[in-house]
């Protein structure tokens, strides 16, 4: 089979369909982050992105927008259409319904429900279909998506603000502000694309977290909160705002008694203090949760680490040092450098008073 050839005005359809994907992310409820653009040689004809579940998908709403004009014009959407009936009308239907000739699409949906299915429909109907252009940034887009679809279990990105010897506290657990007011800002801008934000039960106790996005737009996560046993205070910001905003615990067995009648209480049924976090997130899957941003403390970065339960780090180095105080992850003693979480992927992006790295563990 040949590799299919992309031009130039492919190309730059879908740089615009990728751009608007990205826009939308975390805009999307239960649907994946979509951009979808008609045109016809170097004009855009009509632009679409996905909005919430049950209106209209980035192919429907490019199309509409399009009209008429759509008809013999080629579509650049960043993945496959779905051919399914869900909330919506089958996005298949509207493309060989407006005449559209040829789809250019980044990838195959991973949807089992789907995958290959809508590119076959569209293409038994005399539709052209070349599939690839753009397939990485897509994939990166969505990767939160695409491994709950497939495995039922949330994507994990890992979240710290250190000092460059790797401490996210003084020994007081005092720990504001060890990074820049620029990095907190991308953290609550990952809060707004993320489904839930997870901390530990001595996180809530020791700074009383709101766990909520303030410094840029967007809805606020899903918090959830890990406890050896413990409820959370009644006192604690969590439990006074629970009926705004849905808030979890999770707790190796059954509370005798609970604070709030708003929260939502998984009891894992475990026979120890430890929470085995596989669990806990094939738990937080089957409730609806597609993403987590962990942000600590130290005990739950270390269980996520040694449970090697994580998908994506995103750390936020300070240019500062502590003589002494709070690691970010203290596990068991190793003997081997052979036994560390080797990573790939490596960004650093420089901030105004510090740097990011971002990276994935090796699979």
């Amino acid at each position: 089979m040949k590799s299919p050839v992309f031009d130039l005005y492919d190309r730059q359809a879908m740089a615009k369909a990728l751009d608007l994907a990205r826009s939308v992310k975390g805009a999307t409820g239960d649907n994946p982050a979509v951009g979808a653009v008609v045109y016809k040689k170097g004009a855009i004809l009509g632009m679409g992105r996905t909005h919430m579940p049950g209106q209209d998908h980035a192919e429907a709403e490019a199309l509409w927008r399009a009209g008429k004009s759509a008809r013999g014009a080629s579509l650049a959407v960043t993945l496959e259409p779905c051919c399914i009936h869900g909330r919506t009308s089958p996005c298949t239907h509207a493309i060989i319904a407006s005449g559209i000739k040829r789809v250019v699409a980044a990838l195959k949906d991973p949807n089992p429900l789907i995958h290959g299915r809508g590119l076959l429909a569209l293409a038994r109907a005399g539709v052209r279909i070349e599939c690839g252009l753009g397939e990485s940034e897509a994939m990166v887009i969505n990767e939160d998506f695409f491994k709950y679809i497939t495995t039922g279990i949330p994507f994990v990105v890992v979240k710290a603000g250190l000092t460059l010897n790797g401490l996210i506290a003084a020994d007081s657990r005092h720990s504001r502000w060890i990074t820049s007011e620029e990095a907190r800002q991308l953290v609550h801008e990952l809060r707004a694309r993320t489904n839930a934000v997870l901390v530990g039960l001595s996180t809530v106790l020791e700074d009383n977290p709101k766990l909520t996005v303030r410094h840029v737009e967007g809805r606020n996560p899903i918090r959830v909160v890990l406890s050896h046993g413990p409820d959370i205070p009644k006192t604690s910001y969590l439990a006074k705002t629970a009926s705004d905003i849905r808030t979890i615990v999770v707790t190796p067995r059954a509370l005798r008694t609970r604070c709030s009648n708003a929260i939502q209480y998984i009891d894992l049924g475990a026979r120890t203090s430890r929470l085995p976090i596989r669990q806990v997130l094939r738990r937080l899957g089957v409730a609806g949760i597609k993403s987590v941003l962990v942000e600590g403390g130290s005990e739950i970065y270390t269980s996520f680490l040694e449970q090697r339960c994580i998908d994506m780090f995103q750390l936020f180095f300070a240019p500062r040092v502590l003589s002494s105080g709070i690691p970010f992850v203290h596990g068991q003693r190793t003997l081997s450098v052979r036994e560390s979480l080797n990573l790939r992927d490596v960004t650093i992006r420089q901030l105004q008073n510090g740097f990011m790295v971002t990276a994935r563990p090796e699979r």
